[in-house]
């Protein structure tokens, strides 16, 4: 089977960025920026003592913007680097007040050559809050377009956590990915190719650090090749540091009386792409919450699909249960799970709505309730205040009760934009979305998978040709491990059962309860309540007994006398779920068996072959955000999440995995 090689060679930002200190931890809680202003009505930091953008010059704020920013990186008149590209990729270091990206993107959507989609991603350590931001623009909104743009901004504005939060506006055309957090620990984990690059931290004596050897070597990790760099700053320092890493930078008349400023191309070495398909053409097998948020995110883009599942309509396993719950987890250490579910969380909440303005479905951000688990009660819950109460806030047995309309015996994490999904409806949703791009072949059994001439085909069990495409995504949960056998991918079955109470048991519930077992608000006058837990049994069949067990979960967390209800007369239903060693979901691009890396980031990839499997019972959690990251390794996008995120999903580390388990 086909392979692709890694060029041995290394930049130079990797050997210096290999000789320094560890940078710092991102998972810092954010600081936001205070609001203040000068004499002069200009907004400044008083951390910094430096002021968010320059008052001098004729356009006012927007000048700088313009003539350092936009024409320092050949992105304006008729020869603008963006135009006819499918993909144009900024990146800055500052987000402050978003000048520099209205400024961008209203560039971009007022230039008729213009590519297909913007991508702009921004570090901000101290982010400004949504009230300060909408006083700001307020301000500066000097027309309809950037009053539309800046409307669009504040509207999604995100909650002020780490990480990477990824907004869309102009009905998708730009991408928005703010990271938050640490530029020094951020820009290491970012996963990108930058086209041109935008230096606009607070002047390098008021805050080095933005100006740092280390920041400039990451900047040329994520540079693409002859990727622009262009800063109002004209330091020799900075000239120096840009040039070790590779940038040739020139130094040229400054903007309103400043003698000099930089700009320059990334003239180091550039590591090509892994893949890059003939065509924009995807089968996905599964039409699950995976196969489905995979479609959608593909579709958006405008590949063609061909989506088949061996059931009669999509959603029909596992995502058929009658609703599910989503809410984040929380750590002592916002370990690689908590990071993990948060970025889905926040990145679920901002796609599902957009998606549901357009095509509605089942769902309800009601509020989630995360009780302590019974091995967890001694060590109380992890510590939240540091957290924003939009997110997460702990609250007593008393309040809980108030906020759930359940008689609880204990108090929890109250998530207060977590709730209930129904995971068909989502479905129905996102393949409605997708419209015609999308060829549905249900009932369709595929019983090999065969690559060759750069395609790959699916055949039925007789042997016949189902589809062919340069691209083939498994979404099809234990049955992936059937189709890969070369990958002994590690999955395993664990069966749940799910009971479906009368609405009347708990009149009052309002919002999702989950610890030992879980409540959900009545859904066409059924809570559903579960779930059990069966290693290694893949029988659906729905048991007497496992409806007692889920009463006794749900007595253990309410106080309410359900001793009438009899389980020989409830109803329900049992799925499998598909379950890794560390409980964390395979998404990506698969790697060829034969590689002997046992790294993900240096394992030899099989060109177009790509796996989301491995939901466990987070299916909800896990599924759209599937899609964007499948999506934008296939694109070559800025990554939705951060590089040890990506790592923590990489199939790769299945194989590792297994090889161990084999040991």
């Amino acid at each position: 089977m086909a392979t692709l090689q890694q060029g041995p060679a290394r930049r130079v930002g990797d050997a210096i960025l290999a000789a320094m200190p560890a940078a710092p931890s991102s998972s810092a809680r954010i600081v936001p920026a205070r609001l203040d202003f000068n004499a002069v009505g200009t907004p400044v930091s008083l951390a910094f003592d430096d002021v968010y953008h320059s008052a001098s010059g004729e356009r006012g704020p927007w000048g700088q913007a313009e003539e350092v920013f936009l024409r320092g990186n050949g992105l304006v008149g008729s020869g603008a680097r963006w135009q006819h590209r499918r993909h144009f990729t900024v990146l800055e270091t500052g987000f402050g007040l978003g000048l520099n990206f209205i400024a961008t993107a209203r560039a971009w959507l007022a230039d008729p050559a213009r590519g297909e989609w913007l991508h702009f991603v921004s570090v901000e350590k101290h982010p400004f809050t949504q009230d300060d931001l909408r006083t700001l623009w307020a301000r500066l909104a000097t027309d309809d377009h950037v009053r539309r743009l800046a409307n669009e901004l504040i509207a999604q504005w995100p909650l002020l956590t780490p990480g990477l939060h990824r907004l869309t506006l102009a009905d998708g055309r730009i991408r928005l990915t703010l990271a938050f957090g640490d530029a020094e620990a951020v820009l290491p984990k970012l996963s990108l190719s930058a086209d041109a690059i935008y230096l606009d931290g607070f002047a390098p004596k008021k805050n080095p650090d933005l100006w740092s050897p280390r920041i400039f070597a990451s900047l040329a990790k994520l540079a693409a090749k002859e990727a622009t760099a262009a800063t109002w700053s004209a330091s020799a320092a900075v000239r120096e540091g840009l040039s070790a890493v590779g940038f040739t930078m020139n130094r040229e008349p400054g903007y309103a009386g400043k003698r000099h400023q930089l700009n320059g191309v990334f003239t180091g070495y550039v590591r090509p792409p892994a893949f890059v398909p003939t065509e924009r053409h995807a089968i996905v097998i599964g039409a699950g919450l995976a196969g489905c948020g995979i479609t959608h995110a593909l579709a958006e883009r405008g590949w063609r699909v061909t989506l088949v599942d061996r059931q009669p309509g999509p959603a029909q396993e596992a995502s058929g249960n009658l609703a599910g719950t989503f809410h984040p987890v929380m750590s002592r250490d916002d370990n690689l799970l908590a990071r993990l579910t948060r970025a889905a969380f926040l990145n679920n909440l901002r796609r599902w709505s957009a998606l549901n303005a357009a095509h509605p479905f089942r769902w309800s951000a009601s509020g989630a309730l995360q009780l302590p688990s019974e091995r967890r009660k001694g060590a109380g819950l992890p510590p939240v205040d540091d957290w924003p109460e939009t997110l997460v806030s702990a609250v007593d047995a008393t309040t809980a009760t108030a906020l759930t309309g359940a008689p609880l015996k204990d108090g929890g994490l109250w998530f207060p934009q977590g709730g209930w999904l129904q995971p068909a409806s989502l479905c129905a949703a996102q393949l409605a979305a997708s419209g015609k791009r999308v060829t549905r072949i249900f009932a369709t059994t595929v019983s090999q998978c065969e690559y060759s001439q750069d395609e790959w085909r699916v055949l039925d069990e007789s042997g016949e040709e189902i589809a062919r495409a340069p691209v083939l995504i498994l979404a099809n949960a234990l049955d992936a491990a059937r189709l890969l056998p070369q990958h002994v991918l590690p999955l395993k079955a664990v069966r749940g059962q799910l009971t479906h109470l009368p609405g009347s048991a708990l009149p009052d519930l309002k919002a999702c309860v989950c610890g030992n077992g879980y409540l959900l608000p009545a859904l066409d006058g059924e809570i559903v309540s579960g779930a059990t837990y069966g290693p290694g049994d893949e029988a659906t069949d729905v048991r007497h007994a496992d409806h007692a067990d889920n009463l006794r979960r749900v007595a253990e967390i309410v106080t309410a006398d359900l001793s009438a209800l009899e389980p020989t007369q409830l109803a329900g239903r049992a799925s499998v779920r598909c379950v890794t060693p560390d409980r964390l979901p395979l998404i990506g691009a698969l790697p060829d068996p034969e590689s002997s890396t046992q790294t993900p980031s240096r394992t030899r990839r099989l060109p177009g072959l790509y796996c989301a499997t491995g939901f466990a019972s987070r299916g909800i959690l896990w599924g759209t955000l599937a899609g964007e990251i499948i999506a934008a390794q296939l694109e070559g996008e800025p990554m939705p999440v951060e590089k040890d995120l990506l790592a923590a999903v990489d199939p790769a580390r299945a194989v590792k995995v297994a090889r161990a388990n084999d040991d």
